[in-house]
């Protein structure tokens, strides 16, 4: 089960997948950035640190700290 999703288009999405009763939730993106190797390394990070912040916070104004620091 996910909990929340985001769709972005077929067979491209991302959200945290739940798979028993009580264990943590894992960060699960398919089709985009976060996994593709065509891409370059920093954009995969920022990328999965922007859906972990939106997925546990749910804080628009939050990302944008995320994306203008140059901290890894």
């Amino acid at each position: 089960m996910y909990l929340p999703m985001i769709l972005f288009a077929k067979k491209r999405y991302a959200g945290y997948k739940y798979e028993q009763y009580g264990c943590a939730p894992v960060l699960e993106s398919k089709g985009i950035e976060t996994i593709r190797r065509d891409g370059i390394e920093a954009t995969q990070k920022i990328m999965t640190k922007v859906f972990m912040e939106l997925f546990e916070n749910r804080n628009l104004s939050s990302l944008r700290v995320i994306i203008q620091s140059p901290k890894e």
